[in-house]
């Protein structure tokens, strides 16, 4: 990356932590009118462009990302994971069997153990709450929204790793299928998250999911 990109980047991160804070301040009194899937993205994509230009992520969509780095990428995403997955796994919400929550940590850890990689412990991170359907659903969103992302980088990867077949990359091949049951996942979150305390509730989950992320991969730079 140039040199001006990166100061275009860290402006970016600047300008999106500036809009964050103003939502903050803003978003307990404002009225909620649009659709609850709407609503998460505009009130989290300061959060989501903060997390994307985190370096780790920033190599890993680049064309020059090495083994190293993946691996980086992938203890990572496991800790993370490692604090989200179980909250849901565990949650009373997970217990519709067409949209229930399809774990990843064991794809991730089988995938570090094959690259012979240390499967990674645990930090002193922000845990994630799930008292609601809303909160539940507001995780989720960050997690299924992601999957979309992986559909996007999994050939990039297998590219830069020079890889002949992306099955090798357990974690991305999986996420990239999960893809496939977003437009279920929106509507089913717009269906049953209406009201403005519900879409509140929601979003405070989904910058809580966005904020282990980021405590974890910021860990690495």
């Amino acid at each position: 990356m140039s040199v001006t990109n990166d100061i275009g980047a860290y402006t970016l991160v600047f300008l999106a932590a500036k809009q964050s804070q103003e939502i903050d301040i803003n978003i307990k009194n404002s009225p909620v009118t649009s659709m609850a899937t709407d609503y998460l993205k505009q009130h989290t994509r300061a959060l989501h462009v903060q997390l994307d230009n985190l370096p780790l992520l920033v190599a890993l969509a680049s064309r020059q990302l090495d083994r190293e780095q993946y691996h980086q990428c992938l203890s990572c995403f496991y800790q993370a994971y490692s604090v989200i997955e179980t909250t849901l796994i565990s949650s009373p919400q997970n217990k519709q069997p067409a949209l229930a929550y399809q774990a990843r940590l064991s794809n991730l850890r089988h995938e570090l153990m094959q690259l012979g990689m240390p499967i990674p412990g645990s930090h002193d991170v922000p845990q994630l709450q799930i008292s609601t359907a809303a909160h539940y659903w507001g995780a989720r969103y960050v997690l299924e929204g992601s999957a979309l992302g992986a559909k996007f980088l999994l050939p990039k990867i297998q590219l830069s790793l020079e890889l002949s077949s992306p099955e090798t990359l357990i974690f991305f091949s999986q996420l990239s299928q999960l893809a496939n049951s977003w437009p279920e996942v929106i509507t089913h979150i717009n269906q049953i998250i209406i009201l403005d305390n519900q879409k509140k509730e929601a979003l405070a989950a989904a910058k809580k999911t966005f904020e282990i992320f980021h405590s974890h991969f910021s860990i690495k730079e």
